[in-house]
């Protein structure tokens, strides 16, 4: 029998609630095959889950047998492999080096040829940061391994430089990307002390690299447009005044960069963002408009990751007081409307709230904007200064000085 504790720790259910429905469906076809050839009928014990109503599943509270917790540890590694094969499915580059690894293995020699050209050219038309840099470098070493096998010097001495040149680039990309989210680190004080790859990259003539670089910038694998535009990031992380350095980047970042994968341009988008921050606490002017130019974009573009998955309360009111500011107010209002919904549930109204008061107070809509004010139930470390100082602005601007001194006497007896 397994215990309450015991109960909440099978890792199976964690694994098993993240699968959409369509995923459900197409786990339960595989469970079919069992583990190591071991047909059991994974499916009974599947239709004995419970699922509430907010799609999770769990096991009815009834005393649970050791066998049962064996088919549930069981069902947790079909799960894990369910996972492996159907992202090595999902991930075309990923797909064709397990199936070269496996004919190298075997030294089938023709098959290796007939595929890796066809590969290379794949990785070569489009952006590398689109693909995984260690399965890039696995496919090569392969290619490598199977030339001196057959011992094609020739080629291989061709495949060795190109080869050589996309890691260099992978390793130079991975290099500025580490430092860039280096400094970040450093500005919230998360590290305080110099870094290894500071170090390192203190070493290197960068210029010059990038000059090296220039030859190919003609390639659509963009690596020297992927290594500059880092670059110039980093030099805008250190600069945050000097204006050149982030206009080149984001030049290259819409005229040179357009086809990176959408995980990438998420990123590059949000590097340009914090930059743009940071010299808005620098008091550069125009920084605030330039914040708001990249949010919008981002959105317009559909890159909303951050938003569906890690959309915090201090995002969503920064988000709305910029573009308050700059009178976007219809913006605010349907930023409210389509994106208020990713905020977590305990905290939305009062959130919605909030930025609908600011709102109102920005459209000189004082009374809608004390009503709003009403209706917020937590006030917590995060609202509570600016729900206060709206507060006293509004009742202020009603003349409602009774109220004024009320909430004064609020504050004295906290």
């Amino acid at each position: 029998m397994i215990s309450a504790k015991r109960k909440k720790n099978i890792k199976f259910f964690t694994v098993y609630n993240s699968f959409t429905e369509t995923e459900r469906n197409e786990f339960s076809i595989f469970i079919k095959i069992g583990l190591n050839g071991n047909k059991r009928n994974y499916n009974r014990i599947l239709s004995s889950l419970i699922i509430n109503d907010k799609g999770i599943v769990d096991i009815p509270e009834v005393n649970i047998s050791r066998t049962r917790w064996n088919r549930l540890s069981e069902l947790h590694l079909l799960a894990d492999k369910f996972l492996a094969i159907k992202s090595a499915e999902s991930d075309r580059l990923l797909h064709k080096y397990l199936i070269l690894k496996e004919y190298h293995k075997r030294n089938l020699s023709i098959p290796i040829e007939q595929n890796i050209e066809n590969i290379f050219s794949e990785i070569t038309k489009e952006p590398i940061i689109n693909n995984y840099y260690s399965v890039i470098s696995q496919i090569e070493n392969i290619y490598l391994d199977h030339l001196r096998v057959i011992s094609n010097s020739k080629k291989y001495a061709a495949k060795f430089n190109v080869s050589f040149k996309i890691s260099t680039g992978i390793y130079l990309i991975e290099l500025l990307d580490h430092l860039i989210q280096t400094r970040d680190l450093k500005l919230t004080k998360t590290i305080n002390s110099e870094s290894l790859v500071e170090e390192i990259f203190s070493e290197f003539n960068f210029k010059k690299i990038l000059l090296i670089f220039s030859r190919t910038s003609k390639s659509p694998d963009k690596i020297y447009h992927t290594i500059k535009f880092l670059y110039l990031i980093y030099l805008s992380q250190i600069d945050p005044e000097n204006n050149d350095n982030y206009i080149n980047a984001k030049r290259i970042f819409f005229n040179e960069l357009n086809s990176i994968s959408k995980e990438n341009k998420a990123k590059f988008y949000n590097y340009m963002i914090d930059i743009i921050i940071e010299r808005i606490n620098h008091n550069i002017p125009g920084a605030a408009k330039e914040l708001f130019f990249l949010i919008n974009k981002k959105l317009k573009e559909g890159l909303t990751e951050d938003i569906e998955y890690r959309f915090t309360i201090n995002s969503f009111r920064d988000i709305l007081i910029i573009a308050i500011n700059l009178g976007k107010y219809i913006w605010v209002k349907n930023f409210i409307k389509k994106y208020s919904s990713k905020l977590p549930v305990d905290i939305r109204d009062d959130y919605v709230n909030m930025g609908l008061a600011i709102l109102s107070f920005h459209e000189k809509k004082y009374l809608l904007c004390n009503d709003l004010l009403s209706k917020i139930k937590k006030r917590n470390p995060y609202n509570f200064i600016d729900i206060f100082i709206l507060k006293l602005k509004v009742l202020f601007e009603l003349k409602d000085i009774v109220e004024c001194h009320a909430e004064l006497k609020k504050l004295k007896s906290i």
